[in-house]
């Protein structure tokens, strides 16, 4: 505001108080000429006038007709009235707050003085609570000692009147939401530190003084634990029949800080507020101390967003946010901040008298009670009794768990138990007890394991079994079984020559049905993602042939991929974190065998990786010295990573095919794959290579390593096979 619309206002304010009442209101319509917010301040000021404050002397209205300067000076180290100021402890929008020491009695004070505003109704509201707190007395609302003015002649030598009033310090003030976060408060003290800010509030609008600018900040924690409530400069005085005797707030302006503020206080066609938009605020502000947060998320809005988001939208609701408020508290804190006054608590002793219902385990107001929450809130207040029923109930219920737990154990499949030497299996409960046998017999070999079959697939838990006699019988077949009926299976695999037998050599005039084939070393893994469940790989073999398959099927038998290799394959192993099949087992030269007779062995020793493809067509891994017209395109060589030999003669002739052994730890771990090589007398040696096939170490036994300095020999030697041109 500019000097001389000040200098405007106080004129027209002189001149109303001097003419008689009824002759006001002809001249104040003559002088602002419509203008309704110069008539609004000088109405300001003449309801300040007529209602001055027994507190203050009689200069405090003095400064209404002088002149207003936009600074204020630091006057750390003066002396106001009776008081020392010692330092600036907060600045307002309308004061300046100092700590300061009192002469009598020696006590440490705060002194709130007026700030230059330049506007004539600062100075009525900064008058306004100087009057407001002179007629509070409770012991969580800050006490006034004294009001008065201070006659200022420090600045250019012009002296100016500067309203104070001395009111309680409040030492190693917190606002109330830092205090509860600092502290680590528990629920339970929070809300009852809450309690005492809500007596503060009641007391206050049973004054009639509704405060309009509750929010943590001005609500204040001292080093004791004892909270104060502050800064009545925007409250509102009700006359004892609830009308309101404060000026009224200028159109459009937004009276209170807005993440605090009401729907109705907001609304700027809405009429008078009453102490319901105090309720909303405490409804905020305990929202903030339960959950840490505020209630609106204001940053990056503008005022006119802010608004609107108040206006027509709640805050995301307390249970969402944690657990602990689901029920009582998330009832109270929606209550208290609904956006219709009608639908909130009436008062603030009704919200009050809630939070201590809750506290107490009764049944609260914004809560109707269920059959389900009076039996809990009665266990609350009966504990003993509870317990003991509980503890009863939890007993018997324990006993009947038991007995139907044992008697399902004794009855439910659970595992297999297989011998060391795999020649016996026994299907078992889970106390062990054996349902059903398998093998036993001489020669006999049994594999078999329990895998959970998807829904997709036709649900449950299902048995793989093979069940081998130890001669390559063609009867040697994979059986998926329910676990209930073993003895009727599913589905199994059968002896006949698979139909997907990729096209033999012209040379080769061996009958497709003379050999049948058999079934070993089943193992399950989620081989293709995008295929339910986990997947079956197993090698089926030729009996007493060369052809070899290793297939990958899922849970109901359906074949989904299969490579084909000439030559033995005597263990397959899914390398997961590749996505290859490593395989390993001997080659056997077919096209030496056709045209020069039987090559007796030993064969050459491979290891070789596939990499899976869904239903993919398949054709031979192994094929050179085939005629060309055999080679395949692209159909299985294309799933060949890579083949690597062993084929040095020592190293092939004395030593059995080979097993998967875990990778050494360390930098290894997890990024090779381990093939062992062993003789009953020549020891074993070990080979790791990495996802390329590249030999990347090899170990060796002390047998081993004896027999290579014997026979003056060098280490093994892989030989790779590329692939055909693609």
């Amino acid at each position: 505001m500019d000097a001389a619309r000040h200098k405007h206002i106080c004129g027209i304010f002189e001149q109303a108080i001097a003419v008689p009442e009824e002759q006001r209101a002809a001249l104040l319509e003559r002088s602002c000429a419509g203008d309704a917010s110069l008539r609004a301040e000088v109405d300001s000021l003449i309801a300040a006038h007529q209602r001055t404050n027994p507190l203050l002397d009689a200069g405090a209205l003095a400064l209404l007709t002088e002149p207003f300067e936009d600074e204020h000076p630091d006057l750390t180290g003066q002396r106001i009235g009776h008081y020392d100021l010692m330092r600036v402890i907060a600045r307002g929008g309308m004061g300046i707050v100092y700590e300061a020491m009192q002469e009598q009695p020696r006590r440490t004070v705060a002194v709130k003085v007026l700030r230059r505003l330049g506007s004539p109704s600062a100075v009525h509201r900064f008058l306004e609570e100087a009057q407001i707190l002179a007629r509070l007395s409770h012991p969580h609302i800050a006490h006034v000692y004294e009001a008065g003015t201070h006659i200022d002649g420090s600045s250019r030598g012009d002296k100016e009147h500067l309203p104070f009033f001395a009111m309680e310090y409040i030492s190693a003030a917190r606002p109330l939401t830092e205090f509860a976060i600092e502290r680590r408060l528990p629920i339970r003290d929070r809300l009852l530190l809450f309690i005492k800010v809500c007596e503060a509030v009641q007391h206050g609008h049973q004054k009639g003084i509704i405060h309009r600018d509750l929010k943590p900040a001005n609500i204040l924690v001292d080093a004791d634990g004892v909270p104060k409530v502050i800064d009545f400069g925007v409250a509102r005085v009700l006359d004892l029949d609830g009308e309101s005797r404060t000026r009224h707030t200028v159109a459009g302006r937004v009276v209170g800080t807005l993440p605090y503020c009401s729907p109705e206080q907001i609304d700027e066609n809405a009429g008078d507020i009453d102490s319901r938009s105090d309720v909303y605020a405490l409804g905020t502000v305990l929202y903030e101390i339960l959950a840490g947060v505020p209630a609106f998320k204001i940053e990056g809005r503008s005022t006119w967003q802010t608004m609107t988001m108040i206006r027509n939208s709640s805050p995301q609701p307390l249970r969402d946010l944690d657990s602990r408020f689901r029920g009582d508290l998330d009832a109270i804190v929606s209550r208290a901040m609904e956006r219709n006054p009608d639908r909130r608590y009436q008062s603030v002793e009704s919200l009050q008298r809630d939070i201590e219902r809750h506290l107490a385990g009764e049944p609260i107001e914004a809560r109707p009670q269920s059959r389900w929450i009076g039996a809990t809130r009665w266990m609350g207040k009966h504990p003993v009794l509870t317990t003991a029923s509980a503890a009863v109930t939890v007993a018997g219920m324990i006993i009947v768990i038991t007995l139907v737990a044992i008697a399902y154990g004794l009855r439910q499949p659970a595992r297999f138990w297989i011998a060391d030497d795999r020649s016996v299996a026994n299907l078992v409960t889970v106390f062990g007890r054996p349902l059903v046998t398998l093998g036993g017999e001489t020669n006999s070999r049994v594999e078999a394991r329990i895998v959970d079959r998807p829904p997709e697939l036709g649900g449950g838990r299902i048995a793989l079994i093979i069940v081998s006699s130890g001669d390559h019988s063609t009867d040697n077949q994979l059986w998926a079984c329910s676990l209930s009926d073993l003895a009727n299976p599913l589905w199994h695999t059968r002896p006949e020559t698979p139909a997907t037998l990729p096209r033999k050599p012209t040379e080769w005039d061996v009958d497709r049905n003379e050999f049948g084939y058999y079934t070993t070393d089943i193992q399950t893994a989620d081989v293709f993602r995008e295929s339910p469940g986990e997947e079956i790989i197993f090698i089926r073999k030729q009996r007493g042939g060369a052809i070899n398959v290793v297939t990958v099927s899922d849970l109901s038998g359906s074949t989904l991929f299969e490579a084909w290799h000439i030559g033995n394959v005597n263990a397959v192993k899914w390398w997961s974190d590749e996505g290859l099949l490593v395989c390993i087992g001997e080659r056997q030269w077919l096209w030496e065998v056709q045209r020069h007779g039987y090559l007796p062995p030993p064969y050459p020793k491979v290891i070789y990786a596939v990499r899976p493809e869904p239903h993919a067509a398949t054709g031979w891994l192994n094929e050179e010295g085939w005629e060309p017209e055999l080679r395949s395109t692209a159909d299985a060589v294309r799933h060949l990573d890579w083949y690597r030999a062993l084929d040095a003669g020592e190293w092939v002739s004395n030593y059995d095919p080979a097993r998967f052994t875990a990778p050494p730890g360390g930098e290894l771990a997890g990024k090779c794959v381990g093939v062992t090589f062993e003789s009953p007398s020549k020891g074993a040696f070990d080979l790791y290579l990495d996802s390329h096939g590249e030999l990347i170490r090899w170990d060796w036994s002390d047998a081993c390593k004896k027999w290579m300095d014997e026979m003056n020999l060098g280490p093994p030697v892989l030989t790779e096979w590329p692939p055909p041109a693609r």
